[in-house]
């Protein structure tokens, strides 16, 4: 058998080979998920309660399963793709387990494991390209940070576009009252204490209504047990009848303040000091009132103060 191409053959071969070699074999599916990036990071102190956002501005970007992210200590290979191609200007949510059981959590489009990063600081690394370095994330159970570092009211979104925020650990600032105020004299009014919950870094606003005096003795303590400063007698509440103070009592320390408070109104600043979470203190006013009593004073009630951070 001659193997050898004939003239007729070779001619064909000079024409259709480019075309041939042009062929090659198939090019490769664009698939990929390059262009989303984070934009809100979570965690609580014991690094149980996490969360990671992201968010994309263009379509087909939803082939997670081909990326990863990392921090400085564990990898997380994105199990699945995205549920649709629709995935511009969309945000996903991976999260912890116990941030997916927390009320007012949206449902996480990926479990992470507790303690992914590094709530003391870290760094989270896309396989598509983006990477975000943080420092000491806010512990307080509510306050999370964005891509540049900027703390915010967290407000995690999903793939589905469902929102919400937690409070995850973290101590809840709380003010009671306890125990009762003296009238003004017979049938007269009994000056009553007010405030907002004592929250780190913030105001704490102690108001007292229906003084008989522009003034008020304001008195701020650690106790509601043991007395210090005014009277300085232990225990509380104190009866004041052997002072001419009849029906009232004291009810708090003064180991902390004794100040006069103009109108009724007193604004102390809680430093932001996370050690402070968890403290107690107690308030009560004494007020000028002539002909009240033999003294010519009257109290309020009290009330507790619980320092939180949230």
């Amino acid at each position: 058998m001659n193997c050898r191409p004939t003239n007729r053959s070779r001619l064909a071969l000079s024409l259709f080979a480019p075309c041939l070699l042009s062929f090659g074999p198939p090019n490769a599916a664009p698939f990929d998920a390059h262009k989303w990036e984070i934009q809100e990071i979570f965690s609580t102190p014991d690094a149980s309660v996490q969360f990671v956002e992201w968010f994309n501005t263009d379509n087909d970007e939803e082939h997670l399963s081909l990326e990863s992210v990392s921090s400085n200590a564990h990898t997380f290979n994105f199990p699945i793709n995205l549920p649709s191609a629709n995935t511009a200007n969309h945000r996903f949510l991976m999260a912890t387990a116990a941030f997916a059981a927390l009320p007012g959590a949206p449902a996480p489009d990926y479990i992470i494991p507790a303690g992914f990063f590094n709530p003391n600081g870290d760094t989270l690394t896309y396989s598509g390209g983006d990477d975000v370095t943080f420092g000491v994330l806010p512990g307080n159970g509510v306050t999370s940070i964005n891509r540049n570092g900027a703390t915010q009211v967290n407000s995690p979104v999903n793939f589905a576009g469902a929102s919400g925020s937690i409070i995850a650990g973290g101590i809840a600032a709380t003010f009671t009252n306890f125990g009762a105020g003296c009238p003004n004299g017979p049938g007269g009014q009994t000056m009553a204490v007010s405030a907002n919950p004592p929250v780190l870094g913030g105001s704490f606003v102690i108001t007292f209504s229906h003084s008989p005096a522009t003034e008020v003795i304001g008195l701020l303590g650690l106790s509601n047990q043991i007395g210090f400063g005014v009277a300085g007698v232990p225990p509380l509440p104190f009866a004041l009848s052997g002072l001419g103070m009849p029906g009232c009592s004291l009810l708090v320390s003064a180991d902390l303040f004794t100040v006069l408070v103009p109108n009724g109104v007193w604004t102390l600043s809680v430093p932001n000091l996370p050690a402070l979470a968890g403290l107690s203190v107690y308030v009560q006013g004494f007020a000028q009132a002539p002909g009240a009593n033999a003294l010519g004073f009257v109290t309020s009630n009290a009330g507790t103060g619980l320092v939180g951070n949230h």
